[in-house]
């Protein structure tokens, strides 16, 4: 993606941030000043929702992202994030915690697939990330065209297979 444009992190405050796997980010800026205008893409990891998923700005940048039409994915658990904000109920999705969080999906479509695309949300497994890659790189126009996108693809089965 970063080929293809600006990518920019963001975050509820400026301040270091940790994975479970130790990766450390400092986002570039916060919800609060996001401008959604700009925003292409807005892409919402795994972990634990309940984290993030009641920030009243975040909430508001998820509803004008798709008020706007701009593209919003998650993966694992961030589809919760994306259902708390209001704005998957009637939709398409797929999210690796559905059994134990039914209640935040009521009115919500799950489809049992690995990657799920309703307009401009897609939802991911925790394990298809390759595949969520391969979705937002096509939706994006990051590939100059459908054999190169091909392409891209073999390469992620023959890596799967290893």
């Amino acid at each position: 993606m970063k080929q293809a444009g600006e990518v920019v992190t963001v975050g509820p405050e400026i301040r270091d941030y940790e994975s479970l796997e130790g990766l450390k980010i400092r986002p570039h800026t916060t919800l609060r000043d996001l401008d959604t205008d700009g925003v292409d893409l807005f892409v919402i990891p795994g972990g634990n929702p309940d984290k993030v998923a009641d920030d009243e700005d975040l909430k508001r940048v998820l509803r004008e992202l798709d008020a706007k039409n701009k593209a919003i994915a998650a993966i694992c658990a961030g589809p919760a994030v994306i259902a708390r904000s209001g704005i998957l109920e009637g939709r398409r999705f797929n999210s690796s915690v559905v059994a134990e969080r039914k209640a935040e999906f009521a009115g919500a479509i799950h489809e049992d697939k690995d990657v799920v695309e309703d307009g401009n949300i897609v939802t991911a497994l925790r394990n298809a990330y390759a595949d969520l890659a391969l979705c937002l790189g096509r939706k994006m126009g990051i590939f100059a065209d459908a054999a190169e996108y091909e392409q891209a693809v073999r390469v992620h089965r023959e890596f799967k297979r290893s």
